[in-house]
């Protein structure tokens, strides 16, 4: 009797030290998961804040750049062609408000999936 208590302890403790081997395993496979895409959502984040700055550095050439073009549209010999130039140029500002928009609601998408990661989890 005492063999066959003993034989099923034996049992239990091995059962149980291979089933909590293979849980470490799989929470260290998730924690190494759960990494790479924070490191993903980081490089993501500083692409976006970098394509941001220089779009916002042709936005802000933008005023001088349209000025010098309705002068010379007004002064110079061939006004037609700087106009449709201005035409062109106005169309390709407001592609690029819309780019700075599309922008920064995916780096604000990006800052909220960063910020829920970083919150502590309450264990009750």
């Amino acid at each position: 009797m005492k063999r066959i208590l003993l034989c099923l302890l034996l049992g239990t403790i091995c059962f149980g030290y291979t089933r909590m081997s293979t849980l470490t395993e799989e929470a260290g496979k998730i924690n190494s998961a759960e990494t790479a895409r924070q490191e993903r959502l980081q490089r993501r984040k500083e692409k976006l804040e970098n394509d941001l700055e220089k779009l916002y550095k042709n936005y802000d050439s933008r005023a001088e750049i349209t000025e010098k073009l309705r002068v010379d549209s007004e002064v110079r010999w061939y006004r037609d062609e700087y106009r449709e130039i201005l035409k062109k140029y106005d169309d390709v500002q407001n592609n690029l408000n819309e780019e700075i928009s599309k922008k920064e609601k995916e780096l604000a998408l990006v800052n909220i999936g960063l910020g829920i990661q970083e919150e502590p989890v309450l264990e009750d």
